[in-house]
Formats: structure tokens, C-alpha cells, sequence
């Protein structure tokens, strides 16, 4: 056998391949990947963005193996690079963490804050017999207190809350501000809540005679407009600055201070989920159950009629007929999509008395479930009914809303002016759907 002599030239050649063969393989395999290696990518549909989920070595962190200036990504606040994290930003109120799953979700109202604080707990407490995590709809709402859940207070020790934000996945989601705007009127105001009608209620209604005042009203403003209750956020010393279910989530979530990590959408939420799940590696399938959508909405069921019930006598009080109150509830239920417009109100004039039980009408709202299965249709309820109530708006009122919700337009990528609410202003025909005593013409 002839043994080849390797000369300086050849060494010299292999030296150069291996090099660039090591290059390759690290170029390859350092990629964001989850727990089962795959990578991960942006993911998007056509005019929205889902869940953006950044790489591990991109996130804000003091380590030296990582840059300075966080790769280069670009805090959209400023228009300059993130930096690195050196400070606790100024929450307005704490966040929930999971230490298990290194994981801070910033709760926000309107935003299906409730729901994500349900996960927050089923992450923390339930996995079924597979391990899977459990829908939060197993979770009462009446037993979705915070107080149940970890927050970033709970971590004491000096350096430890930084430490933990700078090593976490952040999560917050975001909410188009037109549909969070009326789904907070149509919760707080539309439907009876007699606490509501006193603390936001009252206000409006003393905004619209030319004076602003919170607190200490004793009488319920049951019929307060959509217009007026608009109003009062978007003032410059409105519910936007003061109140958790209407300030901004950029601002809650002090979304220019700190880069988040995970941030989803409420209008995509199962895709998020499942990016969520592999970024904390869980197993977490329950929102492809075919009973999931059923699931949300008696749970929605649950909370209107459960809430509304148990204030039975501060509604009459406020005076407003019990009758009222469960025709409003249902008309509620039918402009959210949980059942069709065309199930009529099941109960007659004053059957709806001190007496009957909650489970009652939650029954009847179960059988109109059942029957309600054109999806299609259901969505078309929330679009025609959204359009309805900002066809009320000046455009005034618009920009104002436009102004006060622009950083949460911004960070999510929601259009200040869609198609359904602006092209649709003039066009806009009247079907009785916000007219709780009234059949509904779809």
C-alpha cells in the first residue's frame, strides 16, 4: 500500500474545509427551536399579525455572551435598538408569574384576562391523567382570582424580580381597541351591573351635561349610550387613565420598557397557544377539542347569568324590572355569538321573579346553544352588531379613540381604520340588535 505525504499545501486546504464545514454545522443547528427541535417562526396571516415569538438569544439579558444592544431588535416605541434590562419597569399592577415555567403573563381587563389567568393557574395546579395542561374552562370563574396565582411581588429578595424578567418568557396579549371598547360597554354598562351603573354610568351621563365626576353616586344610570360611554374613556382625564379595563396595554404592560417575548393576539389565540406551549414545553391540546368552543361559551353563560342573578336585589333597587335584566342578559349572550338572534327570550312577563333559580335560565341558554351551530352566522351577529353601535360615533369621537388607543394599535399590528367600521359608516342598517326589549332583524 502507498501512503500519500501530506504536504504544507494540503494542510492547509483541509484546514480551510473543516473551518467552513464547522461554520455550516453551527450556522444549521443555532436556531430558535422549542423543546422538540423544531424552529420557530413567525407566524402570520394575510392583514394581522400572530404571536410573535422571539428567540431565546435574543432576549433582554446581562449575560456577556450575548450583545449589548439585544442583536439589534428594534423597540417600535423609540425607533432605537432594546437594550439590555437593568431595571424593574413601574407595573401598574404586578404580573402573574410561574416560577416552574419561567414564565410572567401580564393580565390586562377586556383583554381575556380572565381566561389567561385560568391558564396561568392550570399550568401551575392541574394536568389530566396524560399530563396534559387542563382547559381553564375546568376552572369556575368565580375561582380564577389572582390571589391564586403567583406574581412578580411575591419574588422579595434583592435583584431577584430583574433576574426573573431577564431570563423569563414574557407573554401579553393584545385586543382590537374597537372591540374592547364595546365588549366593556356591552359587559359594564348594556348588561345589568349595578356597580357599574353607578361608578362609569353616573359619570357619562354628568359628562355628557358638560362636568366630569367619578365616585360617590348613589343613583344608577342603567341606558347609557355607547356614544357617552366612549366619551368618558377617551377624555384626557378619562377611564383610559384610571381604570384596568380600559387603559391601553401598551401602558398597562409598560410595553416600551420591557420586550416581550410572546406576544399574541386575542383575536389568534389557539395558534398562540400552541407557540406558547412548545416555548414553555407543555403538552396543551384542549383548545383543538371539538367541546372546546361549547366550553366558552357556557362559560360565558356562567359568568353573565351567575353575576346578574346574585345582584338581583340591587337591580331592583336601581329600579329596574327583573324582566329587564334577563332580557338584556340574553340579548347580551346573542350580540356576543353565543346563540342565534333568532331564538326568541324564553320567558314570559314576570316569570323572571326573586324565586327562580339561576340554573333555570342558564338551562335555557344551554338549549339555545345546542340549536345555535352556524358558526358563520354567529360571527356575523358580533361584526353587525359592532358596526351598529360606531355608527353612533362623530368622527371625532374616532380620531379620539384613535389617539388614546394609538401605542396598542401600533404593538399589534390592528388597523386604526378596518374596513368593517369605515367603510360600512354610512351604509349601516338599523336591526334592533342594541334595543334589549325589541326582535332582533338580522
Amino acid at each position: 500500500m502507498f501512503r500519500r505525504t501530506f504536504t504544507g499545501r494540503d494542510r492547509r486546504f483541509y484546514l480551510v474545509a473543516l473551518t467552513v464545514s464547522c461554520a455550516f454545522v453551527l450556522l444549521i443547528f443555532d436556531r430558535p427551536r422549542n423543546s422538540q427541535g423544531k424552529e420557530l417562526l413567525l407566524s402570520y396571516k394575510e392583514g394581522e399579525v400572530n404571536m410573535r415569538g422571539v428567540s431565546k438569544t435574543q432576549k433582554p439579558t446581562t449575560s456577556s455572551k450575548l450583545s449589548g444592544n439585544n442583536n439589534g431588535l428594534v423597540n417600535p416605541c423609540t425607533g432605537n435598538a432594546w437594550q439590555n434590562l437593568t431595571s424593574v419597569p413601574d407595573f401598574l399592577s404586578s404580573p402573574v408569574i410561574s416560577i416552574r415555567h419561567n414564565l410572567m403573563y401580564c393580565p390586562v381587563g377586556k383583554v381575556g384576562s380572565s381566561y389567561f389567568t385560568r391558564l396561568m393557574i392550570s399550568l401551575g395546579m392541574h394536568r389530566d391523567a396524560e399530563g396534559r395542561v387542563v382547559s381553564p374552562y375546568t376552572i369556575p370563574i368565580t375561582e380564577a382570582g389572582r390571589n391564586r396565582c403567583a406574581n412578580l411581588n411575591t419574588l422579595r429578595l434583592p435583584g431577584q424580580k430583574l433576574t426573573f424578567l431577564q431570563k423569563a418568557e414574557l407573554l401579553v396579549f393584545g385586543r382590537d381597541p374597537y372591540r374592547r371598547l364595546f365588549s366593556a360597554w356591552l359587559d359594564k354598562l348594556y348588561s345589568p351591573n349595578p356597580f357599574f351603573w353607578k361608578h362609569w354610568g353616573e359619570s357619562a351621563i354628568l359628562l355628557d351635561k358638560g362636568f366630569l365626576q367619578y365616585g360617590g353616586h348613589a343613583s344608577c344610570a342603567a341606558d347609557v349610550t355607547f356614544q357617552q360611554f366612549v366619551r368618558l374613556v377617551v377624555h384626557d382625564k378619562g377611564l383610559h387613565t384610571s381604570d384596568v379595563h380600559l387603559r391601553p396595554v401598551a401602558e398597562e404592560c409598560r410595553m416600551c420598557d420591557l420586550h416581550y417575548t410572546l406576544i399574541g393576539k386575542i383575536e389568534t389565540t389557539s395558534n398562540d397557544l400552541d407557540l406558547l406551549a412548545s416555548r414553555i414545553n407543555v403538552t396543551m391540546t384542549f383548545h383543538h377539542e371539538q367541546s372546546y368552543k361549547t366550553a366558552a361559551a357556557v362559560d360565558t353563560v356562567l359568568d353573565a347569568v351567575g353575576g346578574a342573578f346574585s345582584w338581583r336585589h340591587d337591580i331592583l333597587r336601581c329600579g329596574i324590572s327583573l324582566d329587564r335584566m334577563g332580557r338584556s342578559i340574553w340579548r347580551k349572550l346573542q350580540i356576543r355569538g353565543v346563540f342565534g338572534s333568532s331564538e326568541p327570550y324564553p320567558f314570559k312577563p314576570k316569570e323572571l321573579d326573586q324565586n327562580m333559580p339561576a340554573e333555570r335560565f342558564i338551562a335555557a341558554c344551554r338549549n339555545a346553544i345546542s340549536r345555535s351551530t352556524n358558526r358563520e352566522r354567529l360571527r356575523k351577529q358580533k361584526d353587525v352588531t359592532l358596526v351598529e353601535a360606531y355608527s353612533q360615533l362623530t368622527e371625532k369621537d374616532l380620531v379620539n379613540i384613535q389617539r388614546v388607543y394609538s401605542k396598542d394599535f401600533l404593538l399589534f399590528g390592528y388597523d386604526q381604520k378596518p374596513d368593517l367600521l369605515f367603510h360600512n359608516r354610512n351604509k349601516t342598517v338599523a336591526t334592533n340588535a342594541l334595543d334589549w326589549n325589541a326582535d332582533w332583524v338580522l
